[in-house]
């Protein structure tokens, strides 16, 4: 069976937005690093220094001859002690400072920069002020292809430096020739440029510019990671169709490439039985650390009785997608469901197409619009997991009206802060459960150990090291309490009927009237609420 990927994509009418001063930030330090300026003389003696004080053990990990700097790694927890006054003390110093990160501010002033409404509503310009992205971490655009000459897009593409250009030599054994910016698996060749056509308008070029469009250059729009490298994987065509082997491909390559995040603005409505692949691709890209985000559809349907994949896959650390639009609200065509874990912004959403910028509305745009809030958090915290990601947006999204898992519409400005303020976080934030079902829960952010309570144990016990048991239908919040009594609660617990995986939202046989009698005898079945009634039976 060659199942067809479709994009997720709804046209609307064309559009354009914004600038980048560099800038030092001091929002918050680095753990447990300080600088340490020495006076004349002392850089030699400091670096000899092998024993640890009796106040405090470090380990001096970097430092500065011409400057008479050294960087230093405390390995103890300074609960009642300044450790800046003791550090002084100790090396004789002129001063201590704490080490602490440098970002770029961003100068929101590219010329089509205020007609993002998406980016005001996520509060992108003030997550920009923790974090504008950072050019290590690399989002994988697997779609139709990207416009890799676009102005907005060209100095933010991933490049392979371990591949010399166009010398016809696989240079870095990858086992693709010259791919120098991606691979495009539907011509089978290193050009991953986007296709158009009459039902394409340049859907992977849109996804990311949503992600990682430059900004400070006087042109366009930004994305909402400006600083990100962007790895463009072609499988769909022209059209924005490809196939399910294609699809698994392009997965594997953004994985063994270095990709940290995957956008994937397409997929099938197909039975869980015929998505094993992409779940397969999936699982072993989670095995590798990467994040993969997926969108939920445009069907109007919910996921939880429609068979979407790979927004259906539900692994442990992917990310499904639902649209929302300027007023929180749900457009009539996002799919939705408590298998849906966020809603994002998806409706007329400008965005770089070839050759220029236009609105395009679908969950294809919500789900890179939460790719690109990713590589901020992950620009802060490269080792964050899929699932403690997930969770975070889920606990500090908007409570919204649309039906997902959370109710949450993503918020880059609190997400990127509570990375940075390594929040505590009930991992996972959200989760549905059968009578009788248990889930392992965690803590991330905060100091360990933690303990867990159960908020409604008639509904669900958990016991102190996380270990939750359902016990009745219903809703159970879950709460956390780290080392210094800092408390954390989760979304929502739902303890119900598990809804099982539908095998596909329409009819699954060639012949549709055997799907008709079915529904006659068994209405539950999962595409009956689409199929029309069978006709009468004949008159005499």
């Amino acid at each position: 069976m060659i199942a067809k990927l479709c994009f997720w994509v709804k046209k609307t009418a064309p559009i354009q937005s914004q600038v980048i001063l560099l800038a030092l930030l001091s929002n918050y330090a680095v753990a447990q690093e300080y600088i340490i300026k020495l006076k004349n003389g002392q850089l030699e003696d400091s670096l000899m220094l092998s024993a640890p004080s009796a106040d405090f053990s470090y380990k001096i990990v970097d430092s500065e001859s011409d400057l008479n700097l050294i960087k230093i790694e405390a390995e103890t927890e300074f609960i009642n002690d300044d450790p800046i006054a003791l550090m002084k003390d100790y090396f004789d110093a002129e001063y201590v400072v704490e080490n602490v990160p440098v970002y770029a501010f961003i100068d929101a002033s590219d010329p089509r920069r205020p007609e993002q409404w998406g980016l005001d509503i996520v509060q992108a310009a003030q997550a920009w002020d923790i974090s504008a992205g950072s050019d290590q971490v690399v989002v994988a655009v697997i779609d139709s292809g990207v416009f890799l000459a676009h102005e907005d897009l060209k100095d933010n593409l991933w490049v392979n430096y371990n591949e010399v250009v166009n010398n016809g030599i696989d240079d870095d054994n990858n086992g693709f020739v010259d791919d120098i910016n991606g691979w495009d698996f539907n011509g089978n060749d290193n050009n991953p440029n986007d296709e158009t056509s009459a039902a394409n308008p340049g859907h992977g070029t849109h996804c990311a510019g949503i992600i990682g469009a430059s900004c400070g250059n006087h042109l366009g729009i930004c994305g909402v990671s400006p600083q990100v490298s962007l790895m463009a994987v072609r499988f769909l065509d022209a059209n924005g169709s490809g196939d399910l082997f294609a699809s698994t491909k392009a997965i594997n390559y953004a994985v063994n490439n270095g990709a940290h995040i995957i956008s994937a603005s397409w997929g099938a409505t197909i039975p869980q039985a015929s998505a094993q692949p992409i779940i397969d691709a999936i699982v072993r890209a989670e095995e590798r650390g990467v994040i993969f985000i997926a969108a939920a559809a445009n069907d109007g349907k919910s996921n939880d009785t429609t068979s979407v994949y790979p927004a259906n896959a539900q692994t442990p650390h992917m990310i499904s997608v639902a649209a929302s639009n300027k007023a929180d609200d749900k457009p009539v065509w996002s799919n939705y469901g408590r298998k849906v874990d966020i809603a994002a912004p998806g409706e007329n959403i400008l965005s770089t197409i070839p050759n220029g910028y236009r609105d395009l509305s679908g969950t294809s745009m919500a789900t890179p619009m939460v790719s690109g809030i990713v590589a901020l958090m992950k620009s802060v915290d490269i080792s964050l997991s899929g699932a403690v990601v997930r969770s975070i947006l889920q606990s500090t999204g908007k409570e919204v009206n649309i039906d997902t898992a959370s109710r949450r519409r993503a918020d880059a400005y609190n997400a990127v802060k509570a990375v940075a303020d390594k929040k505590l976080t009930v991992v996972p934030a959200t989760k549905t459960l059968a009578p009788n079902d248990s889930q392992d829960f965690s803590a991330w952010g905060g100091r360990a150990p933690y303990q867990f309570a159960s908020l409604n144990p008639g509904v669900a016990t958990i016991d102190q090291n996380g270990h939750l048991v359902a016990v009745s239908e219903g809703d159970v919040t879950i709460e956390v309490t780290d080392a210094d009594n800092n408390k954390a609660t989760s979304v929502s617990i739902k303890v119900g009927s598990a809804a099982a995986d539908p095998g596909g939202g329409s009819c699954p046989f060639a012949d549709p009237m055997l799907c008709m009698i079915l529904c006659g005898i068994m209405p539950e079945l999962p595409w009956c609420q689409d199929m029309p009634a069978p006709p009468p039976p004949p008159g005499p």
